[in-house]
């Protein structure tokens, strides 16, 4: 509570941020080398610009108009400590839009509980390798949480198996990787051709310019998402304002280069064939907000929108292709439709 407390001083008077230390677990340690790209050919980097500076910003600013796109890391009555969690799946969402285009809202929660945040923070390492190889990722409606009612306990609970289960389902179809760039301008320049790029910084000092400055040792994890050569950097933050605008001279500590990509998801065929030999046509993952997918021999095929499939089975409903209620209840009732929970998808996947 003590350290808490040395925190909430320096956040309210940030010029004492040189004078109170207060821990927290923020620096980096390598301890692998098979997290660092490089060596990973089959997973090469992709480079998205030449012409990086408001590359990642302008993406940003598609996607203000989402309800679900900035996440404040704190509620009504817990302060998280999970910056490194929020700032590393700001990145994580806004690669994902880009490069697949698909709208991620992925659950902050359940990656600072599973990478151990504790009321000092967190190690960004722990972080990055719990999305790589422990946890993976799950959405916000997997588990997500109550900003005017969670305390620190309900916030950081058990995670449940079968929660879990979704996550490392994602593992076995994403492969997340990342790099480190130099802390120097023309080194953040050309991390930001790959990537927004994962920082340290001093949070937060603003003048009555309105940019901030460092006053402090790195103690936040945040989001670099352009700059403004000779001028400023641009900064996705978890607090509001979610933009925020650095000096230039603001000290940018340990970034890192995020990658992203699909794995060639390899499926069990066995199992698959058993469903077709059983009468099934489709699954539903009824842990996965009732991802649906088409089953062949050798691999399941996701379908976005349930209603794409009316088609195919509209003369064996003799009814309104729309309404999916009914058409769930028909594929059910006949075994063309299997629900599985997450454990059982999992075992549908190599």
């Amino acid at each position: 509570m003590f350290n808490l407390l040395k925190k909430k001083i320096v956040n309210r008077y940030p010029q004492l941020g040189w004078l109170i230390k207060y821990k927290f677990d923020l620096e980096w340690t390598d301890s692998e080398k098979d997290h660092v790209l490089g060596a990973e050919s089959k997973y090469p980097i992709v480079k998205f610009t030449d012409k990086p500076d408001t590359f990642w910003l302008d993406k940003v600013n598609k996607l203000s108009n989402r309800d679900d796109f900035f996440e404040i890391q704190k509620g009504n009555r817990v302060e998280t400590m999970g910056c490194t969690g929020y700032g590393t799946l700001n990145g994580l969402e806004l690669l994902a839009f880009v490069k697949f285009k698909e709208y991620w809202n992925k659950s902050d929660r359940y990656i600072n509980k599973a990478s151990g945040t504790t009321r000092s923070g967190n190690n960004i390492n722990n972080v990055f390798e719990a999305v790589r190889k422990t946890h993976g990722l799950v959405d916000e409606g997997d588990y997500t949480w109550d900003r005017t009612t969670f305390n620190w306990a309900m916030y950081y609970d058990a995670i449940p198996k079968s929660v879990i289960d979704i996550g490392t389902a994602w593992i076995k179809q994403y492969q997340f990787n990342y790099k480190k760039a130099g802390t120097d301008p023309t080194s953040l320049r050309e991390a930001l051709k790959y990537s927004p790029v994962g920082v340290g910084v001093y949070a937060w000092y603003r003048k009555s310019n309105g940019k901030y400055y460092s006053a402090g040792r790195a103690n936040h994890w945040a989001l670099l998402i352009g700059m403004e050569w000779g001028k400023k950097y641009y900064i996705l933050d978890s607090y509001p304002p979610y933009i925020k605008e650095l000096d230039w001279s603001f000290s940018l500590s340990f970034p890192r280069v995020f990658f992203l990509t699909k794995k060639d998801v390899k499926f069990n065929e066995e199992l698959l064939k058993q469903l077709k030999e059983e009468g099934y046509e489709y699954i539903i993952r009824s842990g996965k907000n009732g991802e649906f997918s088409k089953i062949y021999n050798d691999r399941l095929e996701y379908i976005p929108q349930i209603t794409d499939i009316a088609d195919e089975i509209a003369d064996r409903l003799k009814l309104s292709p729309d309404n999916v209620n009914q058409m769930l209840e028909y594929l059910t009732q006949n075994k063309k439709l299997k629900w599985l929970d997450e454990s059982g998808y999992n075992k549908l996947i190599k």
